[in-house]
């Protein structure tokens, strides 16, 4: 073999030495690669996987939020088992009547990232009701959590969701399915020994939720300071005040007040207003107005005097000085000065009682006001007449008395107390007036001769009767030898013609006179 031909040899050796190596070469890549792409896609699949735990953590450790809200909320509700408004279960309320209540957002989602359902379980431990009392509630998946493609739960996955719900987690794990275990508590499993089941725990721990006052809390917090509230005050029971001797103030919610101990209400104005519109003011500028009735057992007093006191045996108006007085519209009507009463203007009464009883012309002295002028005290007789007290001494002036009985002084008047007629007294006896007195007036006496016409008077009626003229002729000059003569008076129509006549039916010679008087009988 010639140099050249070696020459031309070698290279194609090598080449074919190339090609060789280069095959195995790919095989060998392409191995890899193959399992690079096996390791990747699982790889990527462990990070969905695991991504979806931790969403499914947090969306647990959201419920677990709103139960927490829940728990206080409704604490005392649950502690007492008593219902909660908008809620079907009270110990097992839904995602939906949370997102009602505002717990939740609007758009939270019903199922978990696994897409799985949750249900939510709260239980009650300890003394309910009570300070003792424990209430936690459990949100849990309602089915084991597996992965997509999986048999059974993968316990790393698992411990991605418990350590995304920031300690509140725990898992029910194959090696305990039984048990729902977490960095702090271990729980049965609600689903009994499945495995996969995952949840958060919400508790209230009243130990010390029980030092603080709360939200719609049914406690007698006893606050040992003082409390200060810029905002008003509404109470749904009632009021009080409580001292050393107890309570001293009450406001019940039906609209008592009532106020003890000192029982000192102490206010600038005060005004009672009744469903009506009737008013009672109290102001101590004013005084007191009511638009109602004043009603005071014991009486009304003031500073000057008083009105219906109970300590008055009778009904009592008391001025404790100086005078009473009553005034009306048109001025001063009445005055009580000391104990007299004083009219300013007429008196008008039915009837007027005299009560002092005295003698007729016995000694009086002066007991009103000589404002009131003299001769202006009156009494009453034993017989009911009426005496007044003049110069010193009772004096009648209107008597009562029986007709015949004595009586002083000589033409003093009264009345029959039988027959109510006048009399008069006379001869020291009274007498009956009628008797003393004629139905005949005189109108008029004259001195006649036969011939002389006298007039007839005019009588006029008196009382109820009409007067009658009469004339009687009285002897005055006469002079006859007879034995008899006659004076007559014949009617004339308005007058009378005076007759003188001697005992032949002549006239009296001489000069006879007679005196004619003219009556007017009743």
């Amino acid at each position: 073999m010639s140099h050249t031909t070696a020459l031309h040899a070698a290279p194609a050796a090598r080449a074919a030495r190339q090609r060789g190596w280069t095959l195995i070469e790919l095989a060998i890549a392409a191995s890899i690669a193959m399992v690079l792409a096996v390791l990747a896609g699982s790889r990527l699949v462990r990070e969905v996987d695991d991504a979806a735990a931790q969403a499914t953590g947090t969306y647990l450790l959201a419920i677990k939020g709103a139960m927490d809200g829940y728990l206080v909320r409704h604490y005392d509700a649950l502690a007492g088992g008593a219902p909660v408004a908008g809620v079907a279960q009270a110990f097992a309320p839904t995602l939906a009547e949370l997102r009602e209540a505002g717990l939740l957002q609007r758009g939270f989602p019903d199922r978990t990232p696994f897409n799985q359902a949750v249900a939510i379980r709260v239980e009650r431990s300890g003394s309910c009701p009570g300070t003792g009392c424990r209430v936690d509630a459990l949100v849990h998946t309602a089915t084991p959590l597996r992965a997509p493609g999986a048999s059974e739960p993968d316990p790393g996955i698992l411990a991605q969701v418990v350590m995304a719900t920031a300690g509140y987690g725990a898992a029910a794990y194959p090696d305990q399915p039984a048990l729902m275990r977490g960095a702090t508590h271990v729980l049965p499993n609600p689903l009994g020994a499945t495995a996969g089941v995952v949840g958060a725990l919400a508790s209230l721990d009243t130990t010390l939720f029980q030092q603080f006052v709360r939200m719609r809390d049914s406690r007698n917090p006893d606050l040992q300071g003082s409390l200060d509230v810029r905002g008003g005050v509404r109470l749904h029971d009632s009021l009080a005040l409580r001292g050393t001797a107890g309570d001293c103030l009450t406001a019940t919610n039906t609209g008592v007040l009532t106020v003890q101990c000192a029982g000192v209400l102490q206010t600038k104005t005060g005004l009672f207003r009744a469903d009506n519109g009737s008013i009672v003011q109290i102001d101590p500028v004013s005084g007191i107005v009511a638009s109602q009735r004043v009603r005071a057992a014991a009486g009304l007093s003031t500073d000057r005097g008083s009105i219906f006191d109970a300590a008055d045996a009778q009904p009592t108006l008391r001025v404790n000085t100086g005078q009473m007085i009553v005034a009306t519209g048109a001025g001063l009507a009445l005055s009580v000065v000391g104990r007299d009463l004083v009219g300013h203007a007429g008196v008008s009464v039915d009837r007027l009682g005299v009560r002092e009883v005295a003698a007729a012309n016995t000694p009086c002295l002066s007991r009103i006001s000589t404002e009131a002028g003299a001769n202006a005290e009156f009494a009453r007789t034993s017989a009911g007449g009426l005496l007044v007290c003049a110069g010193g001494t009772w004096r009648e002036l209107a008597a009562m008395a029986s007709t015949g009985t004595a009586c002083a002084p000589n033409g003093a008047f009264a009345t029959d107390s039988a027959s109510g007629t006048g009399l008069v007294c006379r001869l020291g006896v009274w007498m009956r007036a009628d008797d003393l007195l004629s139905s005949y007036v005189m109108t008029g006496s004259q001195i006649v001769a036969s011939g002389d016409t006298v007039q007839k008077p005019a009588c006029g009626r008196l009382g109820t009767a009409a007067g009658t003229p009469l004339i009687y002729l009285l002897p005055q000059i006469e002079s006859s030898k007879a034995s008899s003569f006659t004076r007559k008076a014949v009617d004339a129509g308005t007058g009378w013609q005076v007759q003188l006549l001697d005992y032949d039916g002549t006239v009296l010679g001489g000069p006879a006179k007679a005196i004619a008087q003219v009556y007017c009988k009743y």
